[in-house]
């Protein structure tokens, strides 16, 4: 997904929204689903926050494959 693309779905869902993202986060050859909380949005890569890490989580567009 290019950054334009995700930059816009993500502004629709807005910061502190829920969102499910799929992409390559945890494994290089593997997608994998997540449901996280957007914390900033930024021009290419959102910060997310997860249930279970101690700090928020960058995430570049280039990894995501799927917004919804």
């Amino acid at each position: 997904m290019d950054n334009k693309e995700a930059q816009t779905k993500l502004n629709k869902f807005g910061v502190g929204q829920l969102v499910n993202l799929t992409g390559y986060f945890d494994f290089p050859n593997k997608q994998t689903e997540r449901e996280e909380k957007i914390v900033e949005i930024n021009a290419d890569s959102v910060v997310i926050e997860r249930p279970t890490a101690s700090s928020p989580e960058t995430l570049q567009y280039s990894a995501i494959t799927f917004i919804m």
